[in-house]
């Protein structure tokens, strides 16, 4: 049985959406994180930027995102991208 996985596309030369899935019964053990930074660490050394798309609702992943290292570019309300204010 899959337990957590973590893939990419590249949607550009320059970007690499990512997606990523952890069995309900086996999330808070840090398998998400896991496979999350492994994939980061591969889309980087291949001279990509990471994107991670999650509704802002979904408190866990936001989490696991911010965890891993990587910065809020937008967040997702259903269809709606919400960017965050220049500073």
């Amino acid at each position: 049985h899959m337990i957590a996985a973590a893939g990419a596309v590249l949607e550009s030369e320059r970007f690499a959406d990512i997606s990523l899935c952890v069995h309900p019964k086996m999330r808070g053990r840090g398998l998400g994180r896991r496979v999350l930074c492994a994939l980061i660490k591969r889309i980087q050394a291949a001279g990509c930027e990471p994107v991670y798309r999650v509704e802002d609702t979904n408190v866990p992943s936001v989490r696991l995102a911010r965890r891993a290292g990587l910065a809020v570019g937008f967040t997702m309300d259903g269809a709606l991208l919400s960017f965050p204010e220049e500073e």
